[in-house]
């Protein structure tokens, strides 16, 4: 009987985690870069951008572009929101302008 229990809270947790994934981008927004940091885990380093959006608030964004991101630039920023929870995420996609 606990097993089946065990099993079955096993499930509802894999299909919770699969529904909060992205459910698409929410919208695009121009955003300044404030600093970039390397991020590495395992495999390739990637880049994370501390981004100041246009409302005023600082997040971080993966940098999903090969272009060499600097503070001070203009970027294009996909906002991301989760199916469940509604947390978001950001990924920086281009450089717009900037110095």
């Amino acid at each position: 009987m606990l097993t089946i229990a065990l099993i079955g809270v096993g499930l509802m947790v894999v299909v919770l985690v699969s529904l909060d994934q992205p459910g698409g981008p929410v919208r695009e927004v121009h955003a300044v870069v404030l600093g970039v940091t390397a991020e590495s885990r395992e495999g390739p380093s990637s880049q994370v951008a501390t981004i100041s959006l246009p409302e005023g608030s600082k997040v971080s964004a993966h940098v999903a572009t090969s272009e060499l991101v600097r503070p001070g630039q203009t970027v294009r920023v996909t906002e991301y929101s989760g199916a469940m929870t509604g947390h978001k995420s950001y990924e920086v996609t281009a450089i717009e302008g900037g110095t």
